[in-house]
């Protein structure tokens, strides 16, 4: 009605009296003075007329007729509605609450908020009925899908029937478009698994970072094998992330080195997933762990990432083509650095002795300590020594991260053949159009087929399409209409 009224003087005939007094409240505050500065852009004048003399604006506003036929119609096919009208003709004064207007039941609810749209006599909704009321305040663009709470408040102001908040409840739950497009809101599930190793080289783990800026060498990747259990660390620099060139780095580095390990821990890169690098694995004997999509925690090789990417920020500073150039001292510095969780350096519990830093004032000044053991047998016992303590070390440092990071994780267990949704990680395209902000969260419905781990699950969509591997920290349980 803007367009039509802006700019001219008009008229307002109303049944509301409280309405020809607006423009002439000397202080209004709270939602009349929010009504005044809006109305204040256009001129008119409030007139009153009674109620039964604006006949024409009442009959526009009250409920269509054919709703009413149709809830006449439907109404008693609910047991509850037919009973209790009948309850209210045999005893009205027993049942004063309720009323029976034009084919219609009503009953009287003390209006507890503000709003003036409320009304305190709210129409008795059978059950044929309630889905349409439960749709109409809900599904609808003028609802917006709002949740439990909002959608009880819009329907209770209106309507009434017994058992409607459990109803709107199961309802808003159950809609899958929310399910779909809202993030969860309760702690991710799957807690923390404490897993140590027990020997160095017996678990690798193994992950690229990149792409880097091309080097003056041809590099633009760099891929870090990361032993478990000693913390040790091997970088190497890699024109292209290919298997072939994975498998020569491995060869060189782990396999001649330090022997065969028992598991190898890798992401699902092509690379590491390629029909090569797998039979190579198998040939060896080497049992390969790929961890859930988009869940880096699960390798410890990511922690590793980080620091140096942070060493090589620091090094190279705006010298980027040289990044390759620094990786022998990088390797250096993190493998002759005592971890935290170890309580030894890596170099220590890989070759037994802490390796002679570049300059070094102390060993300029002490030639001799006589630290180092004088007999093969006491560099034995020093070293399985050591082995305990480190396994000790991990043991209390593992179940500290997890009580940690179990403070911020709930326990679920979904079923076997349970239905879930599934997070979904898009990207944007412009020329398509798409936005991955207003994307769905989540896809699905899946169904549980079994589990890898305690917490990685193998899921397939329910219409037999995609399988994939996920994480249950990526999964929310599926709430389905046909499960009421």
């Amino acid at each position: 009605m803007r367009p039509y009224l802006e700019g001219y003087r008009f008229k307002v005939i109303t049944d509301h009296m409280s309405l020809k007094w607006l423009n002439s409240i000397e202080s209004p505050s709270g939602r009349i003075a929010r009504w005044a500065l809006e109305l204040q852009q256009h001129t008119f004048d409030i007139e009153y007329r009674k109620g039964k003399l604006n006949q024409v604006a009442d009959a526009l506003s009250r409920q269509p007729l054919e709703t009413i036929r149709q809830a006449t119609t439907m109404a008693p096919q609910c047991k509850w509605w037919r009973k209790r009208v009948e309850e209210v003709r045999a005893n009205p004064e027993k049942y004063a609450d309720y009323m029976e207007k034009d084919g219609q039941l009503y009953r009287h609810i003390p209006c507890r908020s503000q709003d003036e749209e409320a009304v305190p006599w709210k129409l008795c909704v059978p059950k044929p009925l309630r889905i349409r009321v439960l749709q109409e305040n809900h599904d609808i663009p003028s609802a917006g899908h709002m949740g439990i709470r909002r959608t009880v408040a819009r329907v209770a102001n209106r309507y009434y029937w017994p058992g409607m908040f459990r109803d709107i409840s199961q309802y808003v739950r159950r809609c899958e478009s929310c399910q779909k497009y809202k993030e969860g809101q309760q702690r991710p599930a799957g807690k923390m698994l404490s897993q140590v190793a027990q020997e160095p080289f017996a678990t690798v783990c193994t992950d690229f970072i990149g792409p880097l800026p091309r080097s003056t060498h041809g590099n633009t990747m760099l891929l870090v094998f990361f032993d478990r259990f000693s913390k040790w660390v091997e970088l190497v620099p890699m024109r292209r992330a290919t298997s072939e060139g994975l498998r020569r780095a491995f060869r060189e580095r782990i396999l001649a080195r330090f022997g065969v390990p028992k598991i190898l821990i890798s992401d699902n890169g092509v690379q590491f997933t390629s029909t090569l690098w797998q039979h190579y694995l198998k040939e060896l004997g080497v049992r390969q762990q790929f961890t859930a999509p988009y869940t880096p925690q699960e390798n410890p090789t990511e922690r590793v990432n980080r620091t140096i990417k942070r060493i090589i920020a620091q090094l190279s500073k705006s010298r980027h083509q040289q990044w390759d150039d620094f990786l022998p001292e990088i390797e250096l510095a993190v493998n002759s650095s005592i971890s935290a969780s170890t309580g030894y350096s890596p170099a220590f519990l890989v070759q037994g002795r802490e390796p002679r830093l570049p300059n070094a004032l102390f060993d300029e000044v002490n030639i001799d300590t006589g630290m180092m053991p004088t007999t093969a047998e006491e560099k034995y016992n020093r070293m399985q020594e050591a082995f305990r303590i480190v396994r000790q070390n991990m043991e209390r440092a593992s179940t500290d991260q997890a009580r940690h990071y179990n403070l911020r994780r709930r326990k679920w267990t979904p079923a076997i053949g349970e239905l879930v949704l599934a997070k979904e990680h898009h990207l944007s395209k412009a020329a398509d159009g798409f936005a991955a902000k207003l994307a769905p969260k989540y896809d699905g419905p899946y169904k549980i087929l079994r589990y890898i781990s305690p917490v990685i699950v193998h899921v397939q969509k329910i219409d037999g399409g995609k399988e994939k591997t996920v994480n249950i920290s990526e999964l929310k349980l599926y709430n389905s209409f046909a499960a009421v």
